[in-house]
């Protein structure tokens, strides 16, 4: 991409626009720009100044430009949809009240699925790269092995690692080396349902040891996924638009905390 044969040890002389093809690559997957979910205040993540030709490599490892989770979640999203680019909306549809209780209201309004773009890459890339998120759960040195290769589903998926300098809310941990634990995936591998990222930021000072929590993490929020779609389907509840059921509650366990309103309240009253 820079223009250039390389041969060791010499200067990295690369193309001016380098950088900029590279993100302009990315942005067709929904990296470094908004994603379009229908939420005030997006933000479309950090690029960096460019000061040497070096920060184009590091940019081809994802240690350059940051990106939010939302973004991560869509870009995982375009690959699992074939290359299709979709917006990401948290309204699904808008109902007339219910009039037994049981059964949800006619609808008034439905959002569409809107396709954004479509990568430039073909079919069979996808494929390929599809082979290798699912390599990364199940294969012999998949990052995500150990937590995804006894999965009851297909899934798909990457980690990522990333060397970061900490600039946090604790001022005097400023500089210090970390690391940002990723993981993005989607399921089932054949037929996709459901695409998610996680984002650890600043997880450990510890170069050396890896963890697995952004891999725990990401099985544990898809085992709810599945286990809440089962518990649906046996219930014989669909997600037709025409003759849905109010959803029950994913769990019947009660939260019983205090809010701060009520311990006030309750200060009040004490006094």
């Amino acid at each position: 991409m820079g223009g250039t044969n390389y041969t060791y040890d010499m200067p990295l002389i690369i193309r001016d626009d380098t950088l900029l093809r590279m993100r302009n690559g990315y942005a067709e997957f929904g990296l470094g720009v908004n994603t379009g979910i229908d939420l005030p205040g997006e933000f479309s993540g950090v690029k960096g100044v460019p000061d040497n030709a070096g920060v184009v490599l590091n940019q081809a490892i994802g240690q350059y430009d940051t990106y939010t989770t939302l973004q991560l979640a869509q870009y995982i999203s375009t690959i699992a949809n074939g290359g299709y680019r979709i917006q990401p909306r948290m309204l699904k549809e808008v109902r007339e009240p219910s009039k037994d209780g049981e059964k949800l209201g006619p609808i008034i309004e439905e959002v569409t699925p809107n396709v954004l773009n479509r990568i430039s890459n073909s079919l069979e890339q996808i494929q390929h790269v599809k082979e290798g998120l699912r390599k990364v759960y199940v294969g012999s040195y998949g990052s995500a092995r150990g937590q995804f290769s006894d999965t009851p589903y297909t899934a798909a998926g990457k980690t990522g690692t990333a060397e970061v300098v900490y600039y946090g809310p604790i001022r005097e941990e400023w500089k210090t080396d970390t690391l940002n634990y990723t993981h993005v995936g989607f399921a089932p591998l054949e037929n996709p349902e459901v695409a998610y990222a996680v984002m650890i930021p600043w997880a450990t000072t510890n170069f050396k040891d890896p963890l697995y929590k952004n891999n725990e993490i990401a099985r544990e929020v898809l085992d709810y996924y599945f286990e809440l779609k089962n518990k649906y389907n046996e219930n014989g509840l669909s997600s037709s638009s025409v003759d849905q059921h109010i959803l029950p509650p994913p769990t019947d366990d009660k939260i019983d905390e205090e809010t701060e309103e009520q311990v006030a309240e309750e200060q009040v009253g004490n006094e």
